[in-house]
């Protein structure tokens, strides 16, 4: 794989990396037990790999390494499948258990103009755990009721991680004391005590050391649960209620040390789905009324850490990383795309000509 910059022709030899090649195996394994026809047991050994590639949110410019390598993933599983009760009630369970190699994560430089400069590079380790459960009930006493339920823990961390970029004005006290070098470009022009002095050479930190944290939308929590149940209301219709519930519990948002009021973390929150939906015998036509989201609850996305007021609304900027004091700037904002709309509810017609 090659990389050029459409905007300024072909860069492809002033890169310091103009090409990528991958060439990956990755085996599987599973072993099954099933001591009758009502319960399985299973555990397995997989491998697999992400290729390498270049960062493309950014347009690269000559001399800039925006390459980054392959992410190499290998772990096992263990688990049951089992049904219980005449098989009304299905069960089944699984732990896992993954180690990565060069996880490719997505980090924010120092923004340019206010607009986050989005890289991306590869973790040294990281690893996740946890346990899945699954549930499904359908109650022999009441006819076209089902009931299910989920639930994950999961153990999620960065064991290896100290090459993510600083974000805007991040002080050295802030967590930004990885990747020293003396002063160049805008920080040459900066007044004297604004850096920090190393070993007798002054200067300023570029980047940060993420080990341990959790990593970057991944809960310790999860849960969904809900029901569908279909009954008959006379003259041939049928009525069908539908219910899901998810839960999350906190998570980062996005790679940060020292945000005040972790407002880098999203909090736990709750969502409510619901539907009620009148149809013929045939299911050959359908009214519903949909209910999205009820609890009208917004989620973080995508998020970064930009000098937006500073490069954008207000005319001045004055950030730097990794100095003993912030720039005049003040605290870089929290940007985030929203994870699907808020409360939303409508009503969806269904016709079927063929069936």
């Amino acid at each position: 794989m090659t990389y050029a910059n459409p905007a300024l022709g072909d860069i492809t030899g002033l890169l310091p990396e103009p090409r990528v090649h991958s060439s990956n195996f990755s085996p599987e394994a599973t072993l099954t037990y099933t001591p009758s026809d009502d319960l399985t047991i299973f555990a397995s050994y997989k491998k697999g790999y992400k290729s390498g590639s270049f960062k493309v949110a950014v347009p690269a410019a000559p001399g800039e390494d925006n390459a980054f390598d392959d992410e190499e993933v290998q772990g096992y599983e263990v688990g049951l499948k089992s049904r219980f009760f005449d098989r009304s009630l299905l069960f089944n369970l699984a732990f896992y258990d993954y180690t990565y190699k060069g996880l490719q994560v997505g980090g924010i430089a120092d923004s340019v103009g206010g607009v986050p400069v989005i890289t991306t590079v590869n973790a040294g380790k990281a690893r996740t755990y946890g346990v899945d459960v699954d549930l499904m009930y359908r109650p022999p006493a009441i006819e076209g009721l089902s009931l299910s339920a989920s639930v994950n823990w999961n153990h999620a961390r960065y064991k290896e991680l100290n090459n993510i970029p600083c974000y805007a004005n991040q002080t050295f006290a802030q967590g930004c004391n990885t990747f020293f070098a003396p002063p160049s470009g805008a920080q040459l022009g900066l007044p004297p005590g604004v850096g920090v002095t190393r070993n007798g050479v002054y200067g300023f930190y570029n980047a940060q050391d993420i080990s341990g944290q959790r990593m970057i939308r991944a809960p310790e929590w999860t849960a969904n649960f809900g029901f569908d149940y279909e009954l008959p209301v006379g003259s041939g219709l049928k009525l069908g209620l539908t219910n899901n519930n998810q839960y999350s519990s906190s998570y980062p948002a996005y790679l940060a040390n020292g945000r005040p009021n972790a407002d880098n973390v999203q909090d736990s929150y709750f969502r409510v789905d619901a539907s009620i939906a009148l149809r013929d015998a045939e299911d050959r036509w359908e009214i519903a009324l949909i209910g999205k989201n009820l609890t009208d609850k917004l989620v973080s996305s995508n998020c970064s850490a930009s000098n937006s007021a500073g490069g954008i609304v207000l005319p001045f900027s004055g950030a730097y990383t990794g100095g003993s004091v912030a720039g005049p700037m003040g605290w870089a904002e929290t940007l985030c795309f929203a994870d699907g709309p808020g409360r939303s509810v409508f009503v969806r017609l269904t016709y079927r000509p063929f069936n």
